[in-house]
């Protein structure tokens, strides 16, 4: 019998699939709606409104790329309820640039009045602002979908790979077909786990740590050709296998002689253990352990047949 030699390795491309599935993209700023624009535009301003020019660079320096990742919706709730504060107070010649705003609860903001902000205010808005995806809808859409896109493709790959293996192993009758639909089974529910963790847990990390989302957005179409590749040496191999065995395919069958099976007389407690194939491999015999059971004044008789 050939083993599935797929079993140590079909699970890269599991993983590769949940690497793909969590790539993420920043949305950028010619992608947002004009409205949205005006908000970068005019938020913070008490005359007139930035350019631009100055509006894109407040987007992309004071949007935290975690809330980029998520589109224009987590975009417009992340400014929900916040104020372009100044870092340096307007009347204390503060301007409207970037450098100086930070996106800030509007309450905070307002309490400060026309005080600086300090380093360890500045810190602490830097850091809610870096979670704030945690309250995104968004982030758990994306997390949820991806997870199920993992499990799907990860369940799929890996129970067709699996298929391979067992139903040629069925045919040549050295799995049964009930074993095999089992292995199958097995495959795919392992396949599902494995897709599943790559999927929830690259994505995210690829969400919360914007540099891991870099590495993965590079490393998974090659993590994918490895997966796949392996897999298809793997297959080959399989086929090699079953073509060139590398034992010869000698098997002895052990079976009761005809006129002992009458006197077989075994209480119905006790089972009698036979292997269905002794496998003889030059230039030694393997036999597997047998337990036999001969019940008392009818001992039984065995005879070694060729297959």
């Amino acid at each position: 019998m050939v083993d599935n030699t797929l079993s140590q390795h079909q699970y890269w491309y599991s993983f590769a699939v949940g690497a793909t599935q969590s790539i993420v993209q920043q949305l950028p700023w010619d992608q947002l709606s004009p409205d949205l624009m005006r908000k970068f535009k005019v938020n913070g301003m008490r005359l007139g409104q930035r350019s631009t020019i100055n509006a894109q660079q407040l987007y992309d320096m004071r949007v935290p790329t975690q809330i980029k990742v998520l589109g224009e919706s987590s975009v417009r709730n992340f400014l929900n309820g916040k104020d372009a504060s100044h870092i340096r107070s307007h009347a204390n010649g503060g301007n409207g640039n970037a450098e100086n705003i930070i996106f800030e609860h509007y309450k905070s903001n307002r309490a400060r009045g026309s005080t600086n902000m300090n380093q360890s205010e500045f810190s602490r808005i830097q850091a809610s602002n870096h979670f704030e995806f945690l309250r995104s809808p968004e982030f758990y859409k994306k997390v949820g979908n991806n997870t199920v896109k993992g499990m799907f493709y990860g369940a799929l790959f890996s129970a067709s790979t699996s298929a391979f293996t067992n139903i040629w192993n069925a045919i040549d009758d050295e799995v049964s077909w009930e074993t095999a639909a089992w292995n199958i089974a097995n495959a795919a529910k392992d396949g599902a786990i494995a897709g599943g963790i790559a999927g929830f847990g690259i994505t995210v990390l690829s969400i919360a740590c914007p540099p891991i989302g870099g590495i993965v957005s590079a490393v998974s179409p090659f993590v994918g050709l490895l997966g796949a590749g392996t897999t298809v040496c793997n297959l080959v191999g399989f086929a090699i296998d079953k073509f060139f065995p590398k034992n010869p395919q000698v098997s002895l069958i052990l079976k009761p002689k005809s006129n002992a099976i009458e006197l077989l007389e075994i209480p119905e407690p006790i089972k009698l253990f036979i292997p269905p194939k002794i496998a003889i491999y030059a230039p030694k015999i393997v036999i597997p352990k047998v337990d036999l059971y001969f019940p008392p004044k009818h001992p039984l008789v065995y005879s070694l047949e060729t297959e």
